[in-house]
């Protein structure tokens, strides 16, 4: 049985890297059945609740700040089939995040605390910690399934967790980091929800700053043995401290890291990449608080040329509401450029047909035109 609760494990793995995450939970569950002897074709005894999000709009689609950090599921190797605890915890967790990745956050909960359990017990009897998954790793995606979920201070405590049980694992360094990003990460996204800037720098720019602090210190300039992935991850720490700085509204202090970010990752990904992209929106808003319309509009139009690219069309409602801010900052200098961005916004919102109110955007991109367009004529007039 052990074994082939391993072998659907394995293919689960398989299944999860093509995003089949409906058909990797349906080879865990087997795996779990196999273990405990029951049918294959019997289902969890939990129910499934209802995810508060479209089904259609999973989570692993939404811009990536750090928080899907160290979310791939664990192989298990044939020669830990005589450690039954650790086979099902690692089963359980990879239940776990598969539905974490479905939004099915209490279910997602449950699972991750079966796999504190089954490793708890597998202590009792096992001196080798030298396994892949171990209860840092589990704080981590618990903190991830939380954030996911917007129980942002349930999530600060388990990324916490994580950041104790790493230290305390000995040797776990970037696991250390990426949580301290994650903090970071989750306190902006908190406060800024909570309209309390005042807190950012404090609560917000610390564990960023320690978290780059430990990804240098550890991988060196060279990126350490995985160069390309290290850079990339530590480029997201950059990009989230200029967040950090812009929403504090030092716009001046924050573009530096948005270039820094937007280089590191220009020379690492494609052009068209929505990191990219991301970098190129928060440079373009820097330089638009800086009086710097012209700059700003070579940033933006770089943006806008990555996001309308088919292959980010996942991240359309996301991008309507961004280009709709942008057109409100030009409008408030009566630039023309704002009738600009808000014609990009109405075709986008005219194709998006999965979001729930479509002719309710639709109006107001058409009365934000009429507005730009009345005080353009009324320029005209006075000059």
């Amino acid at each position: 049985m052990i074994n082939t609760a391993i072998e659907f494990n394995n293919e689960a793995v398989g299944l999860q890297k093509e995003t089949n995450h409906a058909m990797a939970m349906a080879k865990l569950r087997n795996a779990l059945n196999s273990l405990e002897g029951r049918s294959l074709t019997k289902e969890d005894d939990r129910e499934t609740p209802q995810s508060p999000l479209h089904n259609d709009q999973m989570f692993q689609y939404k811009y990536d700040e750090g928080i899907r950090v160290f979310t791939t599921f664990l192989t298990i190797s044939p020669d830990d089939r005589h450690d039954k605890d650790y086979v099902e915890a690692v089963i359980a967790y990879n239940l776990g995040i598969c539905c974490s990745l479905q939004n099915q956050f209490v279910l997602a909960s449950a699972y991750f605390v079966d796999t504190h359990c089954y490793l708890c017990a597998r202590n009792f009897s096992h001196n080798d910690s030298n396994k892949k998954l171990q209860s840092s790793l589990v704080h981590l995606n618990e903190g991830h399934n939380y954030f996911r979920a917007g129980n942002y201070e349930e999530a600060l405590d388990s990324y916490w967790d994580a950041v104790h049980q790493a230290k305390q694992d000995g040797n776990n360094d970037l696991q250390i980091g990426a949580a301290l990003n994650c903090i970071g990460v989750t306190s902006l996204t908190s406060l800024l929800q909570e309209n309390d800037l005042s807190q950012l720098i404090r609560r917000a720019f610390a564990p960023l700053n320690s978290a780059l602090s430990i990804f240098v210190k550890t991988c060196g300039e060279d990126g350490g043995p995985d160069t390309r992935r290290t850079h990339l991850f530590m480029a997201t720490i950059v990009n989230n401290i200029g967040r950090v700085r812009f929403y504090a509204k030092d716009y001046e202090g924050a573009l530096p890291f948005f270039k820094k970010a937007y280089l590191v990752r220009r020379s690492h990904y494609e052009e068209n990449h929505i990191d990219v992209a991301i970098s190129s929106l928060y440079m373009g808003l820097c330089l638009q608080n800086l009086g710097d319309a012209d700059g700003a509009i070579i940033q933006f139009n770089s943006w806008v040329g990555i996001m309308l690219e088919d292959k980010n069309l996942a991240y359309l409602e996301d991008f309507i509401d961004q280009i709709m801010h942008v057109a409100d900052l030009f409008q408030k200098d009566n630039d023309p450029a704002a009738i600009v961005f808000l014609k990009i916004a109405l075709k986008c919102a005219s194709r998006n047909h999965d979001k729930e109110q479509p002719n309710k955007t639709v109006d107001i991109i058409l009365s934000k035109i009429g507005r730009s367009s009345y005080q353009k004529m009324e320029l005209k007039m006075t000059a």
